[in-house]
C-alpha cells in the first residue's frame, strides 16, 4: 500500500511513525515537506552554547500520547524534567505570584484565591465570589471563555488570570476561544452538576494535593531540546522517502486512489494520503477532494507569534528571578506575552555567568510585531523585559524566530466543524486529515491526531 504523507512536521513524521508500527514498510511511505527542513514549529537552536527551543519546550506529561510515542522510538529514558515549574504575574508594575487555588486562572478554592490572588483588587475578588450567588449559566452547546468564566468571576479574573494563562496557550482571546476546544473539563464539569457555582463543580475535578508527597512536574523534554523528538522519529521511519523543499499544490481523486501533485511540476499516485498539513494549505491542495469542506478549512483562523532569545550577565539583573517565568496580561500594553526564564527551567541550560530568557511575542489580532525589523523587536522586548526584572545592562546575544500563521484559533463549535470537514473530506476513504488545525495545540495532541489518522486510514476500504 502506497500512502503520502503531506508535511513533515511532528503530526507527519507521528503518522509515518505508527504506519511502520501497524506493518506498513517504510519504502511505502512517502513525505512531502514544502520546508527545507522538518519538524514544523519543533525547531531547537544552539543559543551561545546552550540548546534552547524555538517552538514548544515541553509536552504534557499526564496522558501518555507523548511518553509512549517517545518510548516507542527509543528515546523515553532520555526523558527529563523542569528544574522549576511555578510563574509569575507582570500587573500593575511589579510582579505577582500565580495564585494558588485557581485552575487554569479559574478559583477553585476561594480561601487560597483571595489570601494569594495579589494582581486582582478587592473588589475584583468580591466580584469573583458573586459565581456563589448567580444563576445558573444558561449557554447553550458550546461558547467563549470569556461567556462562562468572565461571566461568572468578572473582568479582573479574565483579564488577569484566564487570559495569561488559557488564552497564552492559545496566543488567543477569551473573548473568541471556544471552551469546548481550549478547556472542555471546564465545560463538561459545569454542564454536568445542577450547582450554579462553576467552583464548586471545579473542586471536583481538580487535582487533588498530598502534603507528603511532592508532585511530579507534569512536563518533560529532552538535555537536547525537543528536536529530539524529530530526529528519532525519522531514525524509526529509515527507509522511507523524504522530500523537502518540495510543496504540495493539488491532491487528485483518480480512480484506484489519488494523485499528488506537486509545485516542481511532478506528480505521484498513492493508495492512500495523510494531509498533515495546516488547514490553511489543506484548503488549497484539497479543492478536488471536496468541494463542501473548503469554507470550514479556510474559515479556521492562526495566530502569528514570535520568539526572542536573550542572553544577560546575572550581574546585570537586579530583581530576584523565581520559577519558571513571567506571564504578560494584555493590560500591560506590552509587545511580550510571557517571557521563560530558559536558564532556570533547565538545569542543561543553566550558565554561572548568564541568564537566557526565551520572550514570546503575538497573539491573535495583535501583529505590532510583523512589520518590525528583528533589530526593532529585540530592543522592544528587552527593554520590557529590563523593566521587569531591573536590568541594567543589555543583552550580549539576541535571536528572533517569527512564526507566521503559527496557532490556529478554536472558536466554538469547533469540533462539530472539524467532524464535519473530516466527514466530507473523508468519505471516499483515500485522504485524511490531522494536525493542530483541527485537533488542538501541544505536542500530545498532535500525536495523538496523527494516531487516529493513521487508524481511520488503515481501517478504512476503498
Amino acid at each position: 500500500m502506497a500512502i503520502a504523507i503531506i508535511g513533515g512536521g511532528l503530526t507527519g513524521l507521528a503518522s509515518a511513525v505508527f504506519l511502520v508500527e501497524s506493518g506498513i514498510s517504510p519504502s511505502e511511505i512517502v513525505i512531502f515537506e514544502k520546508d527545507l527542513r522538518l519538524g514544523g514549529k519543533v525547531e531547537t537552536e544552539v543559543f551561545g552554547d546552550r540548546p534552547v527551543d524555538l517552538g514548544p519546550d515541553a509536552f504534557l506529561t499526564r496522558t501518555n500520547d507523548a511518553t509512549g510515542f517517545a518510548n516507542q522510538i527509543g528515546i523515553g529514558e532520555r526523558l527529563i524534567r523542569p528544574s522549576v515549574f511555578s510563574a509569575s504575574i507582570y500587573a500593575k508594575n511589579r510582579l505577582h505570584k500565580v495564585p494558588s487555588g485557581i485552575m487554569l486562572g479559574v478559583p477553585v478554592n476561594f480561601k487560597e484565591f483571595f489570601s494569594s490572588a495579589s494582581m486582582i483588587s478587592m473588589l475584583g475578588k468580591l466580584r469573583a465570589a458573586a459565581d456563589f450567588i448567580l444563576p445558573k449559566s444558561q449557554l447553550g452547546e458550546d461558547y467563549t471563555v470569556s461567556e462562562l468564566i468572565g461571566g461568572r468571576f468578572g473582568r479582573e479574573v479574565e483579564e488577569m488570570l484566564v487570559e495569561p494563562m488559557l488564552g497564552g496557550i492559545n496566543a488567543g482571546s477569551t473573548k473568541d476561544l471556544g471552551i469546548e476546544a481550549v478547556a472542555p473539563m471546564i465545560r463538561s464539569a459545569y454542564k454536568k452538576s445542577n450547582s450554579r457555582s462553576l467552583t464548586k463543580n471545579l473542586v471536583s475535578v481538580s487535582p487533588k494535593s498530598n502534603s507528603t508527597i511532592a508532585p511530579q512536574v507534569p512536563f518533560g523534554s529532552f538535555s537536547n531540546g525537543l528536536s529530539e523528538l524529530i530526529e528519532a522519529s525519522v531514525k524509526y521511519i529509515e527507509g522511507a522517502t523524504i522530500h523537502t523543499g518540495v510543496e504540495v499544490t493539488e491532491i487528485v481523486s483518480i480512480s484506484l486512489g489519488v494523485r499528488v501533485e506537486t509545485s516542481n511540476g511532478e506528480s505521484h499516485n498513492f493508495d492512500k494520503t495523510i494531509v498533515a498539513a495546516p488547514s490553511f494549505a489543506a484548503h488549497q491542495m484539497l479543492q478536488d477532494i471536496s468541494a463542501d469542506a473548503r469554507d470550514g478549512l479556510k474559515s479556521i483562523d492562526f495566530a502569528s507569534v514570535g520568539v526572542v532569545l536573550l542572553r544577560y550577565r546575572k550581574d546585570s539583573i537586579q530583581a530576584p528571578i523565581t520559577g519558571s517565568g513571567v506571564l504578560v496580561p494584555k493590560s500591560n500594553n506590552f509587545l511580550m506575552t510571557a517571557t521563560t526564564y530558559a536558564s532556570r527551567k533547565w538545569s542543561h541550560i543553566a550558565s554561572e555567568d548568564f541568564e537566557i530568557f526565551k520572550v514570546s511575542v503575538g497573539r491573535f489580532r495583535d501583529t505590532r510585531f510583523l512589520p518590525m525589523t528583528d533589530d526593532e523587536v529585540a530592543e522592544k522586548v528587552s527593554s520590557e523585559l529590563e523593566q521587569i526584572l531591573q536590568i541594567t545592562g543589555a543583552p550580549d546575544l539576541t535571536s528572533i524566530k517569527r512564526w507566521g500563521r503559527a496557532l490556529p484559533q478554536f472558536r466554538p463549535y469547533h469540533r462539530e466543524m472539524v467532524s464535519s470537514i473530516r466527514n466530507s473530506v473523508e468519505a471516499l476513504n483515500r485522504v485524511f486529515i490531522a494536525g493542530a488545525s483541527y485537533d488542538g495545540v501541544g505536542i500530545p495532541s498532535c500525536i495523538s491526531s496523527a494516531r487516529n489518522a493513521v487508524s481511520r486510514a488503515l481501517n478504512s476500504s476503498n
